[in-house]
Formats: structure tokens, C-alpha cells, sequence
């Protein structure tokens, strides 16, 4: 008996001897991500889940260490585990399915979405990811569900807005000009009422360049309330003069795109003006890990001669199309 007491001291004493090594790889690990050293705190939580495998939390760090360092479908592989030992996280759930929206496995990130809104109906911010899923699966009436109950539980986030804007956006390449005209508007509305809401929150350069390609657009097409077939290159007011490109180069493909195999098409609207210049860029559909971006670089390189109407160069519009896939 007294020998059984004895052990039962001796453990109670190494317990914290025993727990403080991985208390310090977590202190380690911690201080290493938030000196920018992503590489190293993912091997140190790496280390974590060796030792304590059913930690979710380190595998979340994990993941987070992951996605520091843009290794995106190790990011995913590690939150799987995490929401897999704990299934009732909801900031799990939120990350992994946005990961998995940018490595474009739609199926699994409408689970992790639908997943999130069972833990949080009565947070706005869950039902954003479905929306977003639906809107790039063109399920335009489930989009606005979602959209609804957002500004529903949520007046004065901006959220909602910026979705449907994405939303009109993602139905511009139907129809004639006409229909591009308000859909544009809608979108022009959604985005103002967007940036009216985010007045003290940061709007990157790259959102402002698209609402002011979004304005631009809705001008023009406006101006132009004809039916010239949407995708014919030509001037909607000389129906009989085409836009001769000269030179485009493909886009250039990123490394974080090809280390995950993403692939498919970019559509933007691009304007090609009098003056033989670029005009606005607006991405009508994207793709992630940068492959918008690298379309969006290429399109503003296109050389070309302009529309001419009655010996006088116009402006004209395309719907410029790039695809992108991993042999």
C-alpha cells in the first residue's frame, strides 16, 4: 500500500515535468508565427500532434501555420483532423471551408458551410460561405436566401452586400446588352451600399479598381441598350466594325495554383478603348491562388487596334476568356 502511495506521489510530481516540453513547443511554435516564420512553427506544431494526436487545437494551429506559408492542401489535411476530433468548432469549420472554396473542392466546402450554420443559425456570418458556395455554383435563388438571412440577423454588416454584388456579376455574360446594363447596376448598387457599411474597415486596391470597372460598365452599356450578341467583339453602336487584336500573351501560371492542380476558366469583361489602350477590367468569374490576378495582368497587356465608326476609333467591349490546367 505504501509503496502504491509512493507512486501516486512520484507521478503527481512529473506531471508538470512531463507537460512542460509540449507546454514549450506551443510557446515556441506561437512566437514563430508571429515572427513570420511560418515554416518553423508548422513544424513545431507538427511535433505537437505527434505527441498529442487527438489535440484539435494543434491541428488547427497547424493548419493556420499551413496557411501562413500558402501550403493550402496541407492546411486542409490538418484542419480534417482538427474537425474531426472536435466537431463542434465553429472557427474549425469557418476556415476549412474557406480553404476549401480556394482549393476549388466545392462539394466538401458546401459540407463544411452547411456544418458551420448548424453550430451558429444566429450569427450572419455563417450563412456567408454557403453563399458564396451557391453563387459560384450558379444557384442564384439559394445565394439570396442566404444573403437575406444575413442582413436579417445582421443590418449593418457589409457582408451580405459585397455577395450580392458578386452575385449580379456573376450574371452578366447572359443575356443582351440591355440585361448587362441593370444587372450592372444591381451590382453597382450592392457594391455602394457595400462600401457604406465598411466605412472604417480596409478596402484593397484591387476591390476598388473592380467597383469602379463595375461603374464603367454599367455607363456604357447603358448608353447602348441594343441586342448585339454578347460575345461577338463588336461595337454595339457599328455592328459591322470588329476589334482587331494584335498581340495577347497567355497568363502565367502560379506556383500555389499548380502545387494544388487548380484549374479552370477566368471570364472578365474587358474595355478596349478609342485610344487603343486597356481601359477596365472586371473579373465576371475567378479562379484562386492567383490565377485571377495573373488573367486580370495578361488582359491589360492585349495589344490591338480599335472599333472605328465613320473613320473615328470608339470604344468597345469583350468578354475575354482564359483557362488555366495542370497537365
Amino acid at each position: 500500500m505504501r509503496t502504491i502511495a509512493i507512486f501516486s506521489l512520484t507521478l503527481l510530481f512529473l506531471c508538470p515535468v512531463l507537460a512542460q516540453p509540449q507546454d514549450q513547443v506551443n510557446a515556441d511554435a506561437a512566437a514563430a508565427m508571429k515572427a513570420g516564420n511560418f515554416d518553423k512553427a508548422a513544424k513545431l506544431y507538427k511535433k505537437l500532434t505527434k505527441a498529442e494526436p487527438n489535440n484539435a487545437e494543434a491541428w488547427y494551429q497547424l493548419s493556420l501555420a499551413y496557411l501562413a506559408d500558402k501550403k493550402d492542401e496541407k492546411a486542409a489535411d490538418a484542419l480534417e483532423k482538427a474537425t474531426g476530433i472536435s466537431t463542434k468548432e465553429p472557427h474549425y469549420w469557418r476556415t476549412f471551408a474557406s480553404v476549401l472554396i480556394s482549393l476549388d473542392r466545392i462539394a466538401q466546402a458546401e459540407i463544411a458551410a452547411k456544418k458551420l450554420i448548424g453550430l451558429q443559425p444566429n450569427v450572419a456570418d455563417s450563412y456567408f460561405f454557403y453563399a458564396f458556395i451557391s453563387i459560384l455554383k450558379e444557384e442564384f435563388l439559394t445565394a439570396e436566401t442566404q444573403i437575406e438571412k444575413m442582413i436579417a440577423l445582421n443590418p449593418s454588416s457589409p457582408d451580405p452586400y459585397f455577395l450580392r454584388g458578386s452575385l449580379y456579376l456573376r450574371q452578366v455574360p447572359d443575356g443582351k446588352y440591355q440585361h448587362r446594363a441593370e444587372t450592372l447596376q444591381k451590382a453597382d448598387a450592392a457594391f455602394q451600399r457595400y462600401t457604406e457599411l465598411n466605412k472604417n474597415g480596409p478596402l484593397g486596391a484591387y476591390l476598388r479598381e473592380q467597383i469602379a470597372a463595375v461603374q464603367w460598365f454599367a455607363n456604357f452599356y447603358n448608353k447602348r441598350g441594343d441586342n448585339t450578341p454578347k460575345d461577338s467583339g463588336q461595337s454595339p453602336a457599328e455592328p459591322g466594325t470588329k476589334l482587331a487584336v494584335k498581340k495577347a500573351k497567355a497568363p502565367n501560371y502560379t506556383r500555389e495554383a499548380k502545387e494544388t492542380g487548380l484549374s479552370g476558366v477566368v471570364l472578365l469583361l474587358v474595355a478596349f478603348r478609342a485610344d487603343g489602350t486597356i481601359g477596365p477590367v472586371l473579373v465576371l468569374r475567378g479562379l484562386g491562388n492567383g490565377l485571377t490576378e495573373k488573367a486580370v495582368e495578361a488582359a491589360k497587356q492585349i495589344k490591338f487596334n480599335p472599333v472605328i465608326k465613320n473613320d473615328v476609333p470608339v470604344d468597345s467591349v469583350r468578354q475575354v476568356e482564359y483557362s488555366f490546367s495542370v497537365y
